[in-house]
């Protein structure tokens, strides 16, 4: 029980810390994109759990 509740915790943090850098869940991209927010030069490329290993993290 305790670990499912730091997990959930953990999930959390990490949504808030994309948020806080620009990196939207697609659902909530589509939305903003739908209410006029994102600018239309603008590209979204969902992450597909593709690594390369040449890639700056």
């Amino acid at each position: 029980m305790i670990d499912a509740v730091i997990g959930q915790k953990q999930a959390l943090e990490t949504e808030v810390q994309n948020l806080a850098q620009g990196r939207y869940p697609l659902s909530l991209f589509r939305e903003l994109a739908e209410a006029g927010f994102v600018d239309e030069s603008m590209e979204y490329w969902p992450y597909d759990g593709e690594v390369w290993p040449d890639e700056i993290q």
